[in-house]
């Protein structure tokens, strides 16, 4: 109480470097060949520039949907949480493959692993307007005529079947009163694994509580530090502009308010006549 509030930017400038190093390099598309011939060489070269040009595509497909290039999302959510969370692969659309890289919240998603990953939700929210986006990926038809921004939550659900079936669905609330299906259960043909790779980046092995957060190391130091710097700046300021004691005075604190503005000292405002800024010494400590 009394002191002038700090808080610094070092946490804030520290994640936007952390986020600009880890996202500023390409993904890595180096085909090893070892020593097996120049006919080799060159075939894997041409399946370098295919991943050049697979990632190049990727990142236009991202931004022409107004997201963030894939490298800058997933070093994001890294340096934030520790964690990442990505959708991966490809579907066949009028003869041509299709990208499927989907950056997640790592927040939003909870994950059973036995062995290999078995189930996968998602839970989050979003508008009524990307609800119909997400309906015509399955050629459903969601009612767009409504309020467009009107909060939906959504689940989505993958999980292997004891017959190592992967199967996926998606539930809504908010288009009824109760939870519905928007894609009902079914076998995604084809399909070995749940298309999602989740875990964690930094810290310490499974089963230890120690965050890969860039901010996890320093975070009680820089509540110390911001505790430091008011401390330093309330000092200062009551040096250069002491603050003095306004006794039996009418005045409100619309006035008080105004003059402490004005002066730049702080006012204290008491009805006790024997009032003044006399420091009090604490007690000794035993």
């Amino acid at each position: 109480p009394g002191l002038d509030s700090i808080i610094s930017n070092d946490a804030r400038t520290m994640f936007s470097l952390s986020v600009f190093l880890a996202s500023s390099s390409s993904p890595r598309r180096i085909v090893s060949t070892g020593s097996q011939g120049p006919l080799l060489t060159r075939r894997a070269g041409k399946s370098e520039r295919a991943l050049d040009a697979w990632w190049s595509y990727v990142n236009e497909q991202r931004v022409c949907g107004g997201l963030e290039p894939f490298q800058y999302e997933l070093a994001y959510w890294m340096c934030l949480y520790g964690a990442y969370a990505v959708e991966y692969g490809a579907v066949r659309e009028n003869a041509t493959m299709q990208p499927i890289a989907k950056v997640y919240d790592p927040s939003e998603c909870f994950a059973v692993f036995d062995g290999d990953l078995v189930r996968f939700i998602r839970a989050y929210s979003c508008t009524l307007s990307e609800l119909y986006s997400i309906a015509l990926k399955y050629n459903i038809v969601v009612d767009s005529d409504a309020d467009a921004l009107r909060k939906i939550d959504v689940v989505d659900y993958y999980w292997r079947s004891p017959s190592k079936e992967i199967i996926h669905c998606i539930a809504v609330r908010g288009l009824e009163p109760q939870w519905s299906w928007l894609v009902e259960p079914d076998v995604m043909a084809g399909l070995k694994r749940i298309p999602v790779l989740y875990g964690a980046v930094g810290g310490g092995p499974k089963g230890y509580p120690i965050s890969g957060s860039v901010f996890f190391d320093n975070e009680q130091v820089y509540r110390d530090a911001n505790e430091w710097l008011a401390f330093f700046k309330t000092l200062a300021r009551e040096s250069a502009k002491a603050p003095y004691v306004g006794k039996n005075l009418d005045i409100t604190e619309a006035d008080l308010h105004a003059e402490d503005i004005r002066s730049g000292s702080r006012v204290i405002l008491t009805d006790n006549p024997e009032a003044s800024l006399q420091r009090v010494e604490p007690n000794s400590t035993p």
